[in-house]
Order: structure tokens, then sequence, then C-alpha cells
């Protein structure tokens, strides 16, 4: 079917991860906005990692999201800047598994 119909087969793509990138949002905003208040420092580190993970889940949609756009030949790229060290530092830190002993 993709073959056949390729502005189709965009189309869905779109749309449906289009849907999923508004509750994204609204965890990000309303993270910051908790974000902004009197917190322990355990609160504030849990914030952060919720922050953290909406922040790559979104970027995993607006993945998905440029292939569709590649498959229909409709990807411009865009130059940004990007800072290797803190992607890793902060992949590290959600992946980060606590013990307590």
């Amino acid at each position: 079917m993709r073959n056949r119909c390729p502005w189709s087969w965009y189309l869905i793509l779109v749309v449906g991860f289009l849907v999923y990138r508004t509750p994204i949002h609204g965890i990000i905003g309303m993270t910051s906005l908790a974000l902004d208040t009197d917190l322990t420092d355990e609160q504030r580190e849990h914030l952060e990692t919720v922050s953290q993970s909406a922040d790559c889940l979104l970027h995993i949609v607006n993945a998905i999201l440029d292939l569709a756009k590649i498959e229909a030949g409709r990807l411009e790229l865009e130059h940004m800047p990007f800072s290797l060290c803190g992607t890793i530092e902060s992949t590290m830190k959600m992946l980060q598994v606590h013990h307590e002993f």
C-alpha cells in the first residue's frame, strides 16, 4: 500500500504522530510550571527527569515525522547547535538506576 499511495502514507503518519505531540507539550509545560515552585531536592530531581523524558519522547516523535517527510520527498534540513557532551550526560542521567541498600 505504501508504494501505491506515498502521500496517504505520509498523511497517516503525520496526523497520527501530531496527536501524540499535544499531550507531550502538556507534560513539558506542566512540569516547567511545577519546577518553578518550592520543591524538595528529591521532588526537583524527579520532575527534571520527567521533563527530560518528555523532551526525549518529543524528539522521537519528531524524528518519526522527519522519516515520513523523507519518504514523501518533503524533508528540509536546518542547521542547529548541538552539544554531544550535554546530550550524553542527560541521557545517562535518565537511564541511571538508583539502588538503595
